[in-house]
């Protein structure tokens, strides 16, 4: 990769055309719109089949009272952050979970 070894004199113009020019130039050692056009029938496959195998929403959910879909959730959201933290915990990271929207705020979002 190419290194720009650069004092901070530059204007943002003259710094953003070089990044405009190195990417230019990157997109075409790559094989330039030749090598996109190539890939777009494989692309387009891979984007249908993963909306064709995606899992939609239950249309359950859109039935249930609200205080049904609270419970629901709950139990999902536990099951959510310990998963969290099992990642947090194992890449030595800080899980930082938000609580859940509580129910009056809800309710009341649903209502107007």
């Amino acid at each position: 990769p190419k290194v720009v070894n650069r004092s901070c004199t530059d204007t943002f113009e003259e710094l953003e055309s070089e990044m405009i020019s190195s990417y230019t130039d990157a997109f075409e050692d790559a094989g330039g719109p030749e090598e996109v056009s190539s890939q777009v029938p494989e692309v387009a496959e891979l984007v249908r089949s993963y909306r064709h195998g995606r899992v939609r929403q239950d249309l359950g959910f859109e039935i249930l009272g609200l205080k049904y879909l609270y419970q629901v959730n709950n139990r999902w959201l536990k099951k959510f952050e310990e998963e969290v933290q099992r990642l947090a915990s194992g890449t030595r990271g800080i899980a930082t979970i938000a609580p859940m929207k509580s129910y009056d705020r809800a309710r009341a979002k649903v209502l107007t």
